[in-house]
């Protein structure tokens, strides 16, 4: 399955979930839907760049909402 215009999901969570949030990597992945996550080599040599590119060049961003994302101040940076 390809998203329209080469888009991608991203991944968004607290790394807390990242045990979780893997999983459903592999799963979206698996199934064919390119997918975005930062330990997944979506992160390059320049955090902020990569993060500000995966926003833009998402088709849906899927934030794993937690209470520990929401207290997270880089993912608050991630959600603006």
């Amino acid at each position: 399955m390809e998203l329209n215009g080469g888009k991608h999901v991203m991944l968004s969570y607290n790394q807390k979930s990242k045990d979780f949030v893997s999983k459903v990597y592999d799963t979206l992945v698996e199934a064919g839907i390119p997918t975005w996550m930062d330990i997944n080599g979506g992160m390059k040599d320049k955090p902020y760049r990569s993060m500000a590119e995966a926003v833009e060049n998402a088709a849906v961003v899927c934030c794993f909402m937690t209470p520990e994302y929401q207290k997270s101040s880089a993912c608050e940076d991630e959600l603006a």
